[in-house]
């Protein structure tokens, strides 16, 4: 089927193995990464998906995780989709809040 995943990568090409103590089994040693950086980072990707900026939304995710790579026709489709359904829910949980009638004590 298209966009089905045949196969799944459970490693990095960078991440180093070391032994478990079992022939088919390995540990991995991951990088470490500072919840600051990643913080900034995730504000500017809500950001440019609010501002529609798929190019921007593009760079961020491969500099948060360098394999990603992207297919721009299929983002462009499924982001398209998905900004307009996340509008959609914003504006309707905004009509909600104003059907909350406002306790004055």
């Amino acid at each position: 089927r298209p966009g089905e995943k045949l196969y799944e990568e459970l490693l990095y090409d960078t991440e180093a193995l070391s032994d478990a103590g079992h022939e088919k089994i390995f540990l991995s040693k991951s990088h470490p990464v500072e919840m600051e950086w990643l913080d900034r980072r995730v504000e500017k990707l809500l950001s440019a998906c609010h501002e529609q900026n798929e190019e921007a939304a593009i760079l961020l995710l491969k500099e948060m995780v360098p394999s990603y790579r992207s297919d721009k026709n299929n983002v462009s489709q499924i982001a398209k989709s998905d900004i307009q359904k996340s509008v959609d829910s914003s504006s309707d949980a905004l009509d909600d809040v104003d059907d909350i009638p406002s306790k004055v004590g």
